[in-house]
């Protein structure tokens, strides 16, 4: 991420207090060690973090970070794990969604960080515009730095999966 060819961490945490950060530790030339008391970017997100990808998108050299986030913290939104999960619906005899069933739009955007010029540890933050069904749960690159697949649902919800291009 540092763009120094030592390894690097990325820890998406999610505190009591009901903040959720993405975090980037630089890593130190010493395999495996980094420096936790300077973290080299670090922003607090909206929502909880299921997944991060990490790919070039504007063809720079240097790795941006696409952030999936998720409302399933959130009571009362469709994700919530205080909700009955579609597991156990049907475990209790309750009929699955029929053909014609829409899950709601999904309402945690997510971020796609992008590194900013002489790679200085400063990422521009740009939140995704794209409003699909389900609750986003998983990115992964697909082919290329200009593809990648986002999963909208997951084994307990309902959702589309996508073919992001730019």
């Amino acid at each position: 991420m540092t763009g120094d060819g030592i390894p690097d961490l990325i820890v998406a945490n999610e505190y009591s207090s009901g903040q959720y950060v993405l975090t980037v530790y630089k890593g130190k030339k010493r395999r495996g060690t980094f420096n936790w008391r300077r973290p080299f970017y670090n922003v607090r997100t909206v929502f909880a973090i299921p997944d991060i990808e990490i790919l070039d998108v504007n063809g720079d050299g240097r790795n941006d970070i696409y952030v999936v986030q998720t409302d399933s913290n959130k009571d009362g939104t469709y994700c919530s794990l205080n909700r009955k999960s579609q597991i156990e619906l049907i475990l209790n005899g309750e009929p699955e969604p029929g053909p014609d069933f829409l899950p709601p739009k999904d309402t945690a955007k997510d971020w796609l960080l992008v590194r900013g010029p002489n790679n200085r540890p400063k990422f521009e933050p740009f939140r995704m515009q794209h409003r699909f069904r389900g609750c986003g749960f998983q990115a992964e690159r697909f082919g290329d730095n200009k593809t990648m697949v986002l999963t909208q649902g997951d084994e307990q919800h309902v959702g589309y999966t996508l073919l992001l291009t730019w």
